[in-house]
């Protein structure tokens, strides 16, 4: 036998020993297949409703602490404005009502003031004149 049908012979032989290694291998490989594909289903059908219900649920939630935040933030402004009107109507608007009361008496007796106080100066005035007249007239007598 020569090399070349000897080595013919060794890879004919090699050829029949790996072909049901390639078939095993294949046959592992369409199972690795539908391994993969059944886990894939398995995701979708499963795990993909359970995250949008979870989502869901937390939009939901998100919903609703928001809108107890707002009751409470709507409350707490009503209860503010209520102390705040309780506040005016107890002290502000008597105090403003006692300085009303108080001004106007004042003020009716500052413009009667004002008036005596014009006739006062003008009176003073006229009394500068005399007194300076009378001065000269002094200073010439003596």
């Amino acid at each position: 036998m020569t090399d070349n049908e000897l080595l013919l012979s060794i890879s004919e032989i090699m050829d029949k020993k790996i072909e049901p290694l390639k078939k095993d291998m294949q046959s592992m490989k369409d199972e690795l297949k539908e391994d993969i594909q059944t886990v894939r289903r398995d995701i979708e059908n499963n795990i993909k409703p359970d995250i949008h219900k979870i989502k869901l649920d937390i939009e939901n939630n998100i919903k609703s602490d928001i809108h107890k935040i707002k009751l409470d933030i709507e409350n707490n402004i009503k209860s503010d404005i209520h102390k705040i009107k309780l506040d005016i109507e107890n002290n502000i608007k008597p105090n403003i009502r006692i300085l009303a009361e108080n001004y106007l008496p004042s003020a009716k007796r500052y413009e009667m003031e004002t008036n005596k106080i014009e006739a006062l100066e003008s009176d003073i005035g006229l009394m500068k004149k005399v007194i300076t007249e009378h001065s000269e007239k002094l200073q010439k007598i003596s």
